[in-house]
């Protein structure tokens, strides 16, 4: 457990290689926020599953800054059911926690972003044929609605020459039609 903490703390503390940040940058970022989602215990005398740790000054006990704020998920302690369910909050813990049992996917999870997660969830639990299976699919699907692209421009296009076709056999000046 100890090492598991000390791997965190320097997580958050490490500035990746990547992101270039010069003193002009700070004003910009205001909080470092750092979640860990655990699916084991880290402390079994508290009953909360979500744990909201601030960096404080050690003699003092003053709270640092709001800049770094640090939160630690512990997936077993979650216990609620899914008719409980009812916060965003509480959707994303028990996804954390049931997403590989759940056969399909439940009401209260059809609206954005979870549609997509569990598309993204379902796709890296899939055997190498199945996603074989999968992009040979989407391909089709890609296809059909290219198709139907295709057809409605040349539908349109049709229509279109046999309006103009109507309005010259009706005496409309070829420029007027062309308009």
């Amino acid at each position: 457990m100890r090492a598991f903490l000390k791997c965190n703390q320097y997580r958050i503390t490490d500035i990746p290689e990547n992101l270039s940040v010069t003193a002009e940058d700070f004003p910009r970022h205001r909080q470092v926020i750092a979640v860990t989602i655990a699916d084991f215990f880290l402390s079994r005398s508290s009953g909360h599953y979500i744990s909201r740790y601030v960096f404080k000054e050690r003699e003092g006990r003053e709270n640092y800054p709001d800049g770094i704020i640090w939160y630690f998920l512990e997936i077993p302690k979650f216990r609620k059911k899914l008719e409980a369910i009812g916060s965003i909050q509480d959707k994303w813990v028990y996804f954390f926690r049931h997403a590989r049992e759940l056969d399909e996917i439940p009401d209260q999870f059809r609206s954005p972003p979870f549609d997509r997660v569990f598309e993204r969830a379902n796709f890296a639990n899939m055997s190498r044929q199945e996603e074989l299976y999968y992009d040979k699919a989407c391909m089709v699907v890609g296809d059909a609605r290219g198709s139907v692209e295709l057809a409605m421009e040349e539908g349109k296009k049709i229509g279109m020459e046999k309006i103009a076709g109507n309005m010259l056999q009706s005496g409309m000046d070829a420029a007027q039609v062309c308009q």
